[in-house]
């Protein structure tokens, strides 16, 4: 579904370089990505993401390489959680009544029910994105991409900052999302506790390189 080749990457000279990463992501699993702060995790994301573009080395999205040809493509089929989104000024409503129409699967029914979930459908909606909190922010995030149905959801510290509440109810959504829609997921964290048990395959990530690929063991 989602392979990375020999991935190289750095920011400039003397400074954080990823070298030749290589991964493989199949249909209907949840993956997480662990490592401590500054190993590389949001960087390898945002390269399997099409944020970033490689010096060498390729990714392949159903077995076509994202490029400028092929990225649009892959945003409408991938989410990606930790990105800028949407207008700070505007109310979450006006963002997502903009940004819905770009999704065709974008489930009306589903948005608002998770923002009941997610203790928000009352309080959010007709606020300036850029006035929420770190908590509220990430909630709103993962709740928008989750409402699009996507076949493939990438998070980046997805657990950052949300209130103890959600934080416990976070692995069962995104559990249904994999049962029912087949949806891919695969986050990054550093604290290993917190997806221990529902995840199935984990990858280290240590100073720019992926050290360990494999079965859930933890």
């Amino acid at each position: 579904m989602l392979v990375a080749k020999d991935l190289v990457f750095r920011y400039g000279l003397g400074q954080f370089r990823m070298d030749k990463v290589s991964l493989e992501i199949e249909k209907g699993y949840v993956y997480a990505l662990v490592g401590e702060n500054g190993a590389g995790k949001t960087t390898l994301l945002k390269l399997l993401y099409g944020a970033l573009t490689p010096q060498s080395g390729e990714v392949l999205w159903k077995g076509k390489r994202v490029d400028r040809r092929t990225l649009a493509a892959y945003h409408g089929e991938a989410a990606f959680v930790g990105l800028p989104w949407c207008n700070a000024e505007s109310s979450v409503a006006d963002n997502v009544d903009f940004l819905k129409p770009l999704y065709p699967t974008f489930d009306e029914e589903y948005w608002e029910q998770l923002l009941k979930r997610a203790d928000l459908f009352y309080t959010v909606k007709d606020v300036p994105y850029g006035k929420l909190s770190a908590g509220e922010a990430r909630k709103i995030g993962i709740v928008f991409c989750l409402a699009r149905h996507p076949e493939l959801l990438i998070l980046d510290e997805p657990l950052a900052n949300l209130d103890p509440v959600f934080k416990t109810e976070i692995p069962e959504i995104l559990r249904d999302a994999v049962a029912k829609d087949g949806m891919t997921i695969l986050m990054s964290t550093n604290l290993v506790d917190e997806i221990r048990d529902f995840t199935d395959y984990y990858g280290v990530i240590r100073d720019g390189a992926l050290v360990k690929w494999g079965e859930n063991t933890l």
